[in-house]
């Protein structure tokens, strides 16, 4: 279900950090526009020999958080189609389901809404507070 386990391989990193925006840029994940003065992660990196870089907005972050502590990490461009899929395919309890849900309807609507998403709770998160290793 995690789509990082399918991946063809890892991205060599050149780059990556938080900046503030001076002029409009487009989110790699959602696509939504990232305005002018709003913080988003920016990296460049080497992928099959070619430079690329990714620009993810701070609630798309959210969602890339959650996957890296769910599946162990996420692929670029593929966030969105991740997250969905572990609402529609996973049989999570109802907390985390509704979390996800709201992070599903953040990313088909460009986060529309003006809140911050909230981070779910994961499997692990789960088994931890039952005590179990």
């Amino acid at each position: 279900m995690c789509m990082v386990d399918y991946a063809d391989g890892c991205v060599t990193m050149i780059s990556s950090g938080l900046r503030t925006a001076r002029k409009a840029h487009k989110c790699h994940e959602c696509g939504r526009t990232i305005r002018a003065a709003e913080l988003y992660r920016s990296e460049s990196y080497i992928w099959e020999g070619e430079f690329q870089t990714h620009k993810t907005c701070p609630q798309c972050l959210i969602c890339r958080q959650w996957l890296e502590k769910e599946c162990s990490g996420w692929v670029y461009g593929g966030v969105a189609e991740d997250v969905e899929e572990h609402y529609h395919e996973a049989a999570y309890p109802k907390a985390i389901k509704r979390d996800l849900a709201r992070l599903v309807v953040g990313l088909r609507t460009h986060w529309k809404f003006k809140r911050m998403p909230v981070l779910p709770m994961t499997t692990f998160d789960l088994q931890a507070q039952k005590g179990q290793p």
